[in-house]
């Protein structure tokens, strides 16, 4: 397994990446007659090279093979907050460990190593996978039946030059 920062030539794949995990997160949701409701958009090639302009995005790679991807920004350009845009792995690869990688890898980034507090807004389902790395519901933001904003503080602090 390699994660490396994403390129445009990995657009393709990673769309279809993010299609596949919703297409199974609806599947899932249906099995257990709860219709998935989310407000988080699909992305389509053109989205994704959009994020790649503001966001810091890293790809799985297994062999020569991306498996997944994820992104983290600042949160609506404040210094001292970041947010986790997405993390998607392709559902023939889920819980195999690939996802946590990921996660250590966006902890790693310099969005999150300047930040105060990193957000995330999850899907219900995400919410266990999250919390183990410390993300927990933000009382500061809302939240519905269907997504969580959740929050982890970094334990760092805000520069004087940013107050």
């Amino acid at each position: 397994m390699l994660i490396r920062k994403f390129q445009n030539k990995d657009a393709e794949v990673s769309a279809k990446i993010i299609q596949r995990t919703f297409l199974k997160l609806k599947q899932d949701a249906e099995a257990i007659h709860q219709p998935l409701k989310t407000n988080v958009r699909l992305m389509d090639l053109a989205h994704l090279l959009v994020l790649a302009s503001s966001a810091h995005i890293y790809v799985v790679e297994l062999g020569a093979k991306v498996i997944g991807l994820g992104a983290i920004s600042s949160y609506y350009g404040r210094q001292h907050e970041s947010l986790i845009q997405s993390v998607y792995i392709d559902p023939d690869h889920q819980n195999k460990g690939f996802g946590e990688a990921l996660i250590r890898a966006l902890e790693k980034d310099s969005f999150y190593l300047r930040a105060v507090s990193v957000k995330v807004l999850a899907t219900n389902n995400m919410i266990p996978f999250f919390a183990r790395f410390g993300y927990q519901p933000s009382e500061q933001y809302s939240q519905n039946e269907f997504e969580v904003w959740l929050e982890k503080k970094t334990g760092n602090d805000i520069p004087d030059e940013w107050i």
